[in-house]
């Protein structure tokens, strides 16, 4: 096993390394296949439930960290009314695994779904990621069949700038997906998030430059209301 004085040298030399741009190796250790990862995220929110069930018929936004500390949801979208189920650091499988629990519930009219980067960040090819977002959306309408969906593209950040060739190439996948299947809008977010040097522009990042901060979520919610829609009646979910 490598002494700590070593493993230090390579975290340095890892570090140097992405400053440079310089792409790391792919993965080679296997993925976490235990879908369960956030079963307690998801107990906390059918606790929640227990308290206060949500109306049904609202807008629900799906999907990993972006979605989950959205915290200013409902203030940034006063007309609707909206619904968070994200769970940080999901993958997009991972969300259909729990459509029982944090989905079919709710009786939706539309879906916003954001996942993805971490499926590619992990490792998965972008043909996973959108066979993976395929069978969320064959599954969510065998209930649901007309419900609408949104897949807000995966948005360049500074932290994963790395990977975005993949982040290209699954949003181009995903977007062709989207354009031949019925109530389906692929919302693009990538050249909203990229300065005129055609990189991220860290000011719409966190501290960490991997989540969005106030800035970046208010460009994400201009780009994403003009595709929600109006509720028709008390409770009742969009056709």
């Amino acid at each position: 096993m490598p002494s700590p004085a070593t493993r230090l040298i390579w975290h340095l030399c890892f570090a140097l390394l992405l400053a440079a741009g310089v792409p790391r190796p792919g993965r080679t250790e296997p993925l976490p296949a235990d879908l369960q990862r956030f079963a307690t995220e998801i107990a906390g929110y059918e606790q929640a439930d227990r308290w206060q069930f949500p109306d049904q018929g609202r807008i629900l936004f799906l999907g990993s960290s972006t979605i989950r500390m959205w915290t200013t949801l409902a203030q940034d979208f006063p007309e609707h009314s909206v619904l968070n189920r994200g769970f940080g650091g999901a993958r997009i499988a991972e969300i259909t695994q729990n459509l029982d629990r944090i989905v079919f519930p709710y009786a939706p009219r539309q879906i916003v779904f954001f996942a993805g980067g971490n499926d590619l960040a992990d490792g998965h090819s972008p043909e996973q990621a959108v066979a993976d977002f395929r069978a969320f959306v064959a599954q969510v309408r065998q209930r649901l069949p007309k419900i609408p969906v949104i897949y807000i593209g995966i948005y360049h950040n500074p932290f994963r700038w790395i990977y975005r060739d993949k982040f290209e190439t699954a949003n181009a996948l995903i977007a062709e997906f989207c354009q031949r299947t019925p109530g389906l809008v692929f919302l693009e977010t990538a050249p909203s998030f990229l300065g005129e040097d055609g990189r991220p522009r860290r000011t719409h990042f966190a501290e960490d430059q991997l989540h969005l901060n106030a800035s970046g979520y208010r460009v994400l919610s201009a780009l994403l209301r003009p595709h929600l829609i109006k509720q028709h009646g008390p409770g009742a979910p969009g056709s």
